[in-house]
Order: C-alpha cells, then structure tokens, then sequence
C-alpha cells in the first residue's frame, strides 16, 4: 500500500457532466455528482475505498455514493449547507493555480457553488474553494453555500502565513501559472511533512 499512485484526472473530466475521475494505481474510479449524491463506476473494486475518501475529502457534502446497479451503496452523516458572504471567508492559502482558474471560469456555470469551511478563531476558514470563491467574486456573487468541516492538519498556521502576507479574503490571492504553483505548493507540503 506504500506505492499507491492517487491522482485527480482533471484533463479527462467532463465538467458540464459534473464528472469527477481519480485514478488509483492505473484503475479508474469515475463519480457524477447529482445535488448531494454521486453515482460511481469503477474498473475494479480493489482501491473503491482509497477513491471514495479521496473524493470526499474534496466533496464532502456528497451524502450518497452508489453505483448503477445499486450492488454498492454507502450513505454518509448528512451535511447541512449554510449560506456565508464570500468577503468574509478567510484564505487557508496565499496563492493559486492560473491554469485551474481558466477552467473555472470556462466551466462556470457547471461547477457547484459550495465551498468546505472550518472555524478557527471564530473565523470561517476556506480549507477547499478558493479559486472558486475568487471566481464567484468576480462573477458578482456576494453568497456562497458553504459546509462545516474539521481543520485539517496544520490549516492554522497556513492561515496565519496567509495572515502575514495580508491574504484576509480571497481578491488578495496571488495567482500563478502552474509550473511556479506546483513548485512552490511541492516546498510547502514538504516543509510540513518534515514537522
């Protein structure tokens, strides 16, 4: 399990079908996402699980996952939406990935609008959704449905690095074309992997 190869295949989604693709060491687990459910299909069951907590650690307000046949079913805790100001969200992060803005702004209208949150320090912190939030903002969307989560592993001091830099709401983002994004986001994920 040590040589698991897990990737998000953004390349051959289809986001007007609300295609979501990972591929777990070269077996395809596909997931269309309906409102709060998604229906799977899959090559093989043998990494079903490492692909459903993949996906919904990106998409958590998925309640239901099942396949066509329904011979796989799962239903999760329910998660409540609730309605936030964009503005008043607090970045996790100081940057993002230009080349992932331009297929926001290409896929717009096809992309749910909900964004994962946690609180710290009585503040609602964007722990997924930046980009999106930035896009809605520039859209002309004041609201966004956002769902609570626990704070993932060192998010308070990403949010106090995005503090130092004066990141206190998504406009203030710095985006970069995406070989500069991966490199810097690869020396940060390594800074903390050596915590």
């Amino acid at each position: 399990m040590n040589n698991l190869k897990l990737f998000r295949d953004y390349k051959n989604e289809d986001i007007k079908k609300k295609q979501i693709i990972y591929l777990v060491n070269d077996n395809k687990y596909e997931f269309i996402i309906n409102n709060k459910e998604a229906l799977i299909s899959y090559d093989s069951q043998d990494y079903l699980e490492v692909a459903i907590k993949a996906f919904k650690s990106e998409f958590g307000y998925v309640d239901k996952i099942y396949n066509k046949d329904k011979s796989y079913y799962e239903e999760f805790d329910f998660t409540y939406l609730f309605k936030l100001p964009i503005k008043i969200l607090q970045p996790s992060i100081n940057i993002i990935n230009k080349e992932y803005l331009e297929l926001i702004k290409e896929n717009y209208d096809y992309i749910p609008k909900i964004i994962k949150v946690c609180l710290i320090d009585d503040e609602y912190v964007i722990i997924k959704g930046h980009t999106l939030a930035l896009e809605m903002l520039e859209s002309g969307e004041k609201m966004v449905d956002v769902y609570l989560a626990e704070p993932t592993d060192y998010i308070k001091e990403f949010v106090y690095i995005a503090k130092e830099y004066n990141m206190t709401d998504v406009t203030k983002l710095e985006i970069l074309e995406k070989e500069q994004y991966d490199e810097i986001t690869k020396q940060i994920n390594m800074m903390f992997q050596n915590k």
